[in-house]
């Protein structure tokens, strides 16, 4: 397969972020990850909060995307679909989406 004339720039940016956080790792616990003397039971468990934490993070994105979703029927609902490419529509769909994520959940 050949290669991509241009770089993906999300694998950039997941690279980019990865090094930052060696950085950041190596600055807090004096150590890389490599040279770490944590048994791997220790690794585990940061590894198991830290997907905890991920979690949760991903769930309170789904449950203000559920609001977005609801906040988009009622909308429809109560007021009926306007024309594609009417302004108004496009403005109460931005609305409903800022004032979901918003919320502090």
């Amino acid at each position: 397969m050949p290669e991509p004339a241009t770089p993906d720039i999300v694998i950039e940016t997941v690279v980019d972020d990865l090094r930052r956080r060696s950085n950041l790792g190596v600055k807090k616990y004096g150590t890389t990850l490599t040279e770490n003397e944590a048994r791997i039971r220790e690794r585990l468990q940061h590894a198991y909060e830290e997907a905890l934490d991920l979690a949760n993070y991903l769930k309170w994105a789904i449950m203000r995307l559920d609001e977005v979703d609801q906040m988009f029927f009622q909308h429809h609902l109560n007021k009926g679909a306007k024309q594609d490419g009417d302004q108004d529509y496009e403005d109460d769909d931005q609305r409903a989406t800022r004032e979901a994520f918003s919320h502090t959940g």
